[in-house]
């Protein structure tokens, strides 16, 4: 990172099973992805959707990804801190489960819950519209294995037919009054990071 883009300052985000997250400035941030693990439904794809925030840049190394991505506040770090109550936070994750499910070609928000709602997963921007930041923890729906059929099923019911009211300044839409998309009008990382190409070793 110092040699090809000038960074040797970072701040540590987070990680997953399959990430590591670091922050590089206020608004920018660097994913540092596995190699694909068979078997796991999204460790590889990059899907790009209205209410996914956008990989800048993505580059090949040593078998993994190094992707620039935009540094976002975390919801779970907003509902820990108090400044959202958890019911607003649920709602925003039904709210992603809808759109990805309405969205061409349809999409399975399939890794939002495991014993209980994953926030870290979702982020806000700055109007609190809430958006995807886990590449992982999205597939198209055509991609689901078979056995989660009942599954998607029974969720695209669920929140297909919800009465969602977030509890948030947030307008419920991923488009801004000019029909601009929000995450289009994030602020981008410096064009020489935009032009990086795969370390030399």
């Amino acid at each position: 990172m110092k040699k090809e883009a000038g960074l040797s300052n970072f701040q540590y985000v987070g990680c997953g099973d399959n990430a590591i997250v670091v922050r590089y400035s206020e608004s920018q941030a660097i994913r540092f992805r596995a190699p694909e693990v068979e078997g796991r439904a999204n460790t590889k794809v990059v899907l790009e959707a209205p209410f996914i925030s956008p990989v800048w840049k993505e580059v090949q190394f040593l078998g993994g990804r190094i992707n620039f991505v935009p540094f976002h506040r975390s919801l779970n770090s907003e509902i820990i801190l108090g400044k959202i109550n958890r019911k607003a936070g649920e709602q925003c994750i039904h709210a992603l489960m809808r759109a990805a499910f309405q969205n061409k070609p349809p999409m399975w928000f399939y890794d939002y819950y495991n014993y209980d709602f994953k926030f870290e997963q979702v982020a806000l921007l700055k109007d609190s519209t809430p958006v995807i930041i886990d590449q992982g923890g999205i597939i198209l729906e055509k991609d689901a294995p078979n056995e989660y059929s009942e599954r998607i099923s029974s969720e695209k019911k669920g929140v297909l037919t919800a009465d969602l009211e977030v509890d948030l300044p947030w307008d419920g839409k991923w488009n801004d009054d000019t029909g601009k998309l929000k995450i289009d009008q994030l602020e981008r990382p410096p064009v020489d990071i935009l032009e990086i190409a795969a370390p030399q070793l």
